[in-house]
């Protein structure tokens, strides 16, 4: 998995590669497939491949994650506009992963 700082994280998110950074960011493919990113352990950031999703947390944290958050949303967005994707905006980790879970499984049926 590349290393890179937070503001190289940008271009990774943008094509969806896993990657950490040299603080307490990173993104990884998790157990069914979504790309998760995280800031601490926090998801702030989830791209579901299969069915063109792309979610994001807007939910105000201290002022690291909140810098993490601005190089996430703009590597989310290269990533929408490249695959034709909307972004959905969660308010809090737990209604990121819901939502996108929701995703999965009406995806599923």
């Amino acid at each position: 998995m590349p290393r890179t700082t937070n503001r190289g994280s940008t271009a990774l998110i943008a094509q969806a590669k896993p990657f950490s950074s040299n603080g307490s960011m990173k993104a990884i493919k998790d157990l069914t497939g979504a790309y998760v990113i995280y800031s601490y352990s926090t998801p702030i950031g989830i791209i579901r491949q299969e069915t063109n999703q792309v979610f994001l947390n807007v939910q105000k944290y201290s002022q690291t994650t909140s810098r993490q958050q601005t190089h996430a949303t703009l590597g989310l967005s290269e990533y929408s506009k490249l695959n034709g994707t909307e972004i959905t905006e969660c308010n809090g980790a737990e209604e990121l992963t819901t939502a996108a879970n929701a995703d999965r499984a009406n995806y599923a049926r």
